[in-house]
């Protein structure tokens, strides 16, 4: 697999591609152009920060274990595509072009839009999970209560939890509490899951105080003697495509843009899905499949809907979660693995590609799953909504 995989040998000219954004989606996407459009196309990578971090392992950054980190231009190098640093703001479909923040023109014959959503702060005097000094926060706190804050609209909640489920653990006898409006803990995962997690989180020492949300803008600090919130996603708002009120890419069942040819999107910059690595993964799969098909390549469609997974682990215990969200399936949680390999994040592309060429040992993958047949991430009327 070596960069020449993507210039094709003959006088044809490879099909131009250009993926937006280099977290799990963009990758995971460059990934699945490489694997099934090989000297079809020519991929060119556009994301704002020059590094990739797998942001599920920030969590044990207040106990000094940071995240696996990549530099993109190595990265992408390594799987043959060209990396530019730059912020997208707008896109021409009719001419086939995109621009940047400072002015940059980039032409394209096929895009997809992942880069992401923006993190913005739900409480202003409240510390948030990404945003600064949690790390001191919650290490150098060693007394006290502790109150994790799930702001309303969140579709992705179990950050909330295993931070919750670290503290406890590392400070045990101290009262800490999840507080969110879920009807249920972690209620992404249905009713087949909910006892065998209020379970979990009871042994484990951590409570959890659904349906009471916590106003945005308002100051939840007199919650406890720690308060941390989680972070808002809005949409990356771009302009020149379809985006529904909070800025989000509207994408149908095949992650392709309406009104846009050639145009898809993956990741938490699409509406109407869970925003999470898992999903942004699968999600990515279908949009390159669908990509690679477009420049006449063979490429498979998978026939089922998207595969929620997550896992809580405390104390040398785990808890596996999983559920199909199109569809009436109630959803499942035990204490066997329910995929393989058992890890939090599937993106199974990624996962192979650090474990045999990108020097990844099991510790960098943790938090990344492995191969799951058949999983389609599109969007529906089952999928949980931001």
């Amino acid at each position: 697999m070596t960069p020449q995989r993507f210039r094709r040998a003959s006088a044809i000219r490879p099909v131009d591609v250009v993926v937006a954004g280099g977290g799990i989606a963009g990758i995971e996407a460059v990934l699945a152009l490489r694997d099934l459009g090989e000297e079809r196309l020519r991929v060119h990578v556009v994301a704002a920060h020059p590094s990739f971090s797998l942001r599920p392992q920030l969590l044990g950054e207040p106990w000094g274990r940071p995240p696996l980190r990549l530099g993109l231009v190595e990265l992408c190098t390594s799987f043959g595509a060209r990396f530019t640093p730059a912020r997208i703001g707008r896109v021409d479909t009719a001419a086939r072009r995109l621009w940047t923040t400072a002015g940059a023109e980039i032409p394209y014959d096929r895009l997809l839009l992942a880069p992401g959503g923006r993190l913005t702060l739900p409480y202003p005097l409240t510390r948030v999970l990404g945003f600064g000094s949690l790390p001191r926060t919650l290490a150098q706190a060693e007394t006290g209560s502790v109150e994790i804050v799930v702001p309303p609209r969140t579709s992705w909640t179990l950050p909330a939890y295993e931070l919750a489920l670290l503290t406890a653990g590392e400070h045990p006898g101290r009262s800490v509490r999840v507080v969110t409006d879920e009807r249920t803990p972690l209620d992404a995962f249905g009713p087949g899951a909910e006892a065998e997690i209020r379970a979990f989180l009871a042994r484990h020492g951590v409570t959890a105080d659904c349906g009471r949300p916590v106003g945005l803008g308002t100051d939840p600090s007199d919650l406890a003697d720690t308060v941390v919130a989680l972070p808002l996603v809005q949409g990356p708002g771009l302009h020149g495509v379809a985006t529904d009120p909070r800025g989000f890419v509207q994408a149908g069942s095949d992650m392709a843009v309406p009104g846009a040819d050639d145009v898809w999107a993956a990741g938490d910059a699409v509406a109407g899905t869970v925003k999470q690595g898992g999903i942004a993964a699968q999600q990515a799969d279908v949009a390159a499949a669908a990509i690679v098909r477009s420049a006449g390549g063979p490429a498979p469609r998978a026939a089922t809907g998207p595969v929620l997974r997550g896992k809580l682990a405390a104390g040398g215990e785990e808890l596996y979660l999983r559920r199909v969200l199109n569809d009436s399936h109630a959803g499942q949680a035990s204490e066997q693995p329910l995929w393989m390999p058992p890890s939090i994040v599937c993106a199974w592309r990624l996962a192979r590609w650090l474990t045999h060429e990108g020097g990844g040992s099991p510790a960098s993958l943790e938090h990344v799953g492995g191969p799951v047949p058949g999983a389609v991430p599109a969007p529906g009327p089952g999928a949980v909504p931001v």
